[in-house]
């Protein structure tokens, strides 16, 4: 390029190129002018040395006298809308930044005390719940609607505590002993408060009511020491009521992975339960919980018996909710690894360039946006919940990439601006740093955002938590980490002590070996040129699609799945249990209910016997299980000849009037069949009418959710199709996990659509072209199909930990190719040098923001919490494809497809690196700050996510070497040549 007309630098040896004196307001420096600053000429960014003129020539060229200037260009409205943004925002940033250099402590106050206030909010408002219905089904949901109907009707204050005994064979004397050793150890612990088994109970007459097979012989001390194993058998094989309550006994029931004789007589069992049940009201709710948790302990340390498991009612809340109270470590640790990285990648291993406060100060800002994250979303009435666990590593991840962008900047200061003040220096690092974080933040914050309008509890909790912080951590980089960037230049300009910042060193001399940059050598020397070789590219690329195809199957293949008892960690005695109970009690289905409340029950005759008759032929149900009281009445009076029935009924054997079939009806289920009458609500105690009942049935065991959620709504149908719309309905406990299941792919692809919408218009206008914002959403696309896809391959499914992932990897997908694209759009040349010279200038920042991100949660691999292992999992897939997509595949596409660069473009990409010794660019610059489109604009170039020296950057700037330069160089009338003194000036706080 050197010697040839350059569009856009009509100036030459200190006149346009017309030969037309310049005009005031403007100088000129290097053979182009640069606009004035307050009315003083500006210096020139361009500064090279050399010894001998005839060796080098200026890597800036200017057009000869008579060279005949261009047409420029105008802009699109894209760009010119995009331009008027940037502008705006910019300014904004720079008077922030120059405040924020002159006055850092006051800042620094100022955030203490919004997150002191913050702080207060979480000690007031904060608010944590793990009840499922609240977690995970919508509040205005048909299943939870149901709920609450349920609730009225049938109301549940019965808690349990369960001790699940495993043994070779459970029906032996021995066996049997131990168990009973433990229930009398039961009996008598005792709650703080004093407290035993009596006391909070359910009854039935004078004793608690205590499920298990010991009730076959009253829980008689003198009887079952007494028991041979003949007994046992014969017992076992024979009863049909327990001897101790009087109700149906059905042994299948509490006798798990059972073995029979050729004649289908009983005679092992490997396991067996005994369950208490316990009083849930709301006077004894609190005693009762204080025994479950003495239940506890008594299992935990039980000996006699060779392997037990143990659940109760408060076992989901304390497990499921307290998991990241055991995981804690991690947590510190991760954030130990983080504060060491980011001290090496900020500073230099010297005694003044060390960057350990500033890498404290960064992380010390995340913490506090976490403060200010649950102290708001507090205060707006979000409750904490299973899912949030995860925030702080979230927020982690995230927060150390604006750390990146905003030193990032401060290296890429040009000479000028670097001898600037410090209040002067900020407001440009911040002007340049300041777009960047917001644009960053913005699509981190768009995509939760979204999440946060999502219909499920749960999700839409956590979303609102982490826009929140996301905000926080924008605020708080912003002008936190600013304000210790700032102080950090005053002890560096000093040249104090990075550790001890009391000692001043005197004619300090950094070591060499401090000096090297190994990343930025090994983009430039190696991977970029590697990588675009013609065959490399072909490899990469066919390799590209093969992983995409082959993740596309993984997408068609994920499946939909959700249960609440994946957030029990694996390592606890409730996953224990559940596992467990599971293998050795499966059953044969989900149980169901058919409730109706105060409806015509004599008029509906036709109606009950179509629902009956339409459930027994339906696929999902299991045969033999619908426990349907009309039926059975009705039947029943079709035979019977007891006179207290006969007396009211008609020809047909149906009772005469609504009024017969009421009274009828509860003689039946209080006299006759008082099986029935816990399936009843009366009006009263005599009768009266009927306020609510029920009819019990079982599922079959169905493979998969798709499977649960058919059968759900067939059901549903049934129901509707028989003429009960809105007066009876079908419900249950599984239809919270099914209800989620249902809607949950539908919310997922919904926030999905909008959230790519959004981050694709963002990024549209900050990019300022169509074509390269194609590719890049073409790269996001391809991220997230490929870890949708390695998801299924991972054993993962689509539920609410992986949905609020895979949103959160549209915001992350965006900044490892963005980056790429726009700065492809700042370089001239060829489309392969131009590819070469992006990721030699954006490899390392990328690859920094990613590796950082991987830091901040790669010891959650090692937890035995579901959440925390998920988001190990599916955040290891979006940074290995966001980094793959953003530093292979993008820069391959664009070394073939890449459009025009701006018409403002002030990149030039140079083969060849000046020998050391000369300090010349490896790239020049058209006007003395990088313009975009003639618009300041660093947002996404060399200042995001760069550090190109791995700290910060040399505070001595050098005039340009006239005897380099073809043209005679006239500098401006108010030019100073650099200070060599050592030091920056020094500002009042």
């Amino acid at each position: 390029m050197n010697g040839s007309p350059t569009r856009g630098r009509p100036y030459q040896n200190g006149y346009p190129a017309n030969g037309s004196p310049i005009k005031n307001g403007s100088s000129y420096s290097n053979g182009h002018v640069s606009p004035t600053r307050n009315g003083s000429p500006t210096k020139s960014p361009v500064r090279s040395r050399s010894t001998s003129p005839s060796k080098r020539t200026s890597p800036i060229q200017v057009a000869p006298v008579n060279a005949v200037d261009e047409e420029p260009r105008k802009p699109g409205i894209l760009q010119r809308f995009s331009n008027a943004i940037i502008s705006t925002m910019e300014t904004f940033f720079y008077k922030l930044g120059k405040s924020i250099g002159t006055h850092p402590i006051k800042y620094i106050i100022v955030c203490f005390v919004v997150t002191a206030i913050c702080g207060i909010c979480v000690g007031f408002l904060f608010t944590e719940t793990t009840e499922t219905n609240k977690l995970w089904s919508a509040s205005d949901s048909e299943v939870i609607k149901n709920l609450e109907q349920v609730e009225q009707w049938f109301p549940s204050t019965t808690r349990i505590a369960t001790l699940m005994v495993v043994e070779t064979n459970v029906l032996t004397p021995q066996v049997l002993q131990n168990m009973f050793v433990y229930y009398n150890k039961s009996l008598t612990i005792e709650t703080g408060d004093g407290y035993k088994l009596m006391n909070v109970c359910i009854k039935a007459g004078p004793n608690c009511l205590v499920n298990s097979i010991l009730e076959l012989w009253s829980y008689n001390e003198t009887t079952i020491y007494g028991l041979t194993q003949q007994d046992i058998l014969d017992t076992i094989n024979t009863v049909t009521v327990s001897p101790m309550y009087f109700n149906a006994y059905d042994i299948t029931t509490a006798l798990g992975e059972i073995k029979r004789n050729s004649t289908g007589s009983i005679i092992e069992s490997t396991s067996t339960k005994i369950t208490y049940l316990l009083q849930g009201s709301d006077t004894m709710k609190d005693k009762s919980m204080a025994w479950e948790s003495k239940f506890i302990e008594l299992s935990q340390s039980e000996k006699g018996l060779s392997s037990v498991y143990f659940f109760a009612t408060r076992s989901f809340g304390d497990e499921g909710g307290g998991a990241i109270t055991g995981d804690v470590s991690l947590l510190s640790a991760g954030y130990f690894v983080l504060i060491i990285y980011v001290a090496v990648v900020l500073g230099r291993f010297n005694q003044v360039e060390q960057g350990i406060y500033l890498a404290f100060s960064g992380i010390l800002c995340v913490g506090m946006s976490i403060c200010v994250s649950f102290g708001l979303s507090s205060a707006c009435g979000l409750e904490y919940g299973p899912l949030h666990s995860i925030l702080p590593f979230l927020l982690l991840g995230i927060g150390v990439d604006d750390m990146f962008v905003i030193i990032g900047a401060l290296n890429n200061l040009n000479p000028d601006e670097i001898e600037l003040e410090i209040p002067e220096k900020i407001g440009h690092v911040l002007k340049h740093a300041g777009l960047s974080v917001t644009v960053t933040s913005i699509t981190d914050v768009v995509a939760f955002g979204i999440g946060a309008t999502t219909v499920l509890p749960a999700l839409r909790s956590f979303c609102g938590f982490a826009a929140i912080g996301i905000l926080g951590l924008f605020f708080f980089q912003t002008i936190f980490f600013t304000a210790t960037l700032a102080l950090d230049q005053r002890r560096r300009g000093a040249d104090r002590n990075a550790c001890c910042c009391c000692y001043v060193h005197k004619d300090y001399t950094p070591n060499s070996c401090s000096q090297k940059e190994l990343l930025i050598m090994f983009f430039k020397k190696f991977y970029a040129p590697f990588i675009l070789k013609l065959p490399v590219k072909i490899v990469l690329f066919i390799l590209t699609l093969a992983i995409f195809g082959a993740n596309v199957y993984g997408v068609v293949s994920l499946k939909q799945e959700f249960d609440s008892n994946w957030f029990l960690p694996t390592d606890s005695y409730a996953s224990e249990y559940v596992v467990n109970s599971e293998k050795y009690f499966p059953g044969d289905g989900k149980a169901g209910s058919i409730y109706c409340g105060n409806i015509d029950y004599f008029g509906s005759k036709s109606k009950f016997d179509q629902m009956y008759t339409k459930i027994k032929e339906s696929e999902y149900y299991s045969n033999g299980t619908l426990d349907s009281w009309f039926k059975s009445m009705t039947d029943f009076l079709l035979v019977t000849s007891d006179t207290n029935y006969t007396a009211k009924l008609d020809a047909n054997k149906y009772p005469v009037d609504e009024q017969a079939f009421i009274e009828l009806t509860h003689r039946y289920v209080t006299i006759d069949f008082k099986r029935f009458v816990r399936l009843f609500s009366f009006a009263n105690s005599t009768g009266g009418d009927i306020l609510a009942s029920q009819m019990t049935f079982k599922f079959k065991n169905l493979p998969d959710s798709k499977t649960e959620i058919a059968a759900m709504d067939a059901f549903r149908k049934i129901i509707t199709d028989a003429g009960f719309s809105g007066k009876c309905f079908v419900y249950s406990r599984s239809f919270l996990n099914w209800e989620t299941n249902k809607v949950i792919q539908t919310e997922l692809y919904r926030n999905l659509g909008l959230a790519f919408l959004c981050v694709f218009l963002v990024t549209l206008v900050l990019i300022a072209n169509l074509w390269t914002c194609l590719m890049v959403s073409c790269c996001i696309m391809f991220t997230l199909v490929n870890v949708g896809g390695s998801m299924h391959f991972w054993g993962l499914t689509i539920e609410t930990v992986t949905s609020i992932q895979l949103i959160l990897a549209i915001g992350l997908a965006v900044d490892y190719s963005a980056h790429i694209g726009h700065t492809f759009m700042t370089i001239k040349g060829t489309r392969q040098a131009r590819a070469l010279e992006t990721l030699s200038e954006m490899g390392p920042p990328v690859f920094n923001g990613g590796f950082s991100t991987f830091l901040a949660f790669v010891l959650l691999g090692g937890s035995n919490s579901y959440v925390f292992t998920t988001f190990f999992k599916v955040f290891f897939l979006v940074v290995w494809y966001g980094l793959f997509h953003g530093l292979v595949f993008l820069p391959i596409i664009l070394s073939w497809l890449g459009p025009s660069p701006y018409l403002s473009a002030d990149h030039i990409y140079h083969e060849k690196v000046p020998p050391s010794g000369d300090h010349v660019p490896h790239h020049s610059h058209a006007h003395d700050n990088k313009t975009m489109n003639g618009i300041n604009n660093m947002a996404m170039t060399s200042s995001s996510k760069q550090l190109s020296n791995n700290g910060y950057p040399n505070r001595y700037g050098y005039p340009p070497n006239y005897d380099d330069i073809e043209t005679v160089y006239i500098p401006p009338p108010d030019y100073t040549p650099p200070t060599t003194k050592k030091g920056l000036p020094r500002v009042a706080y």
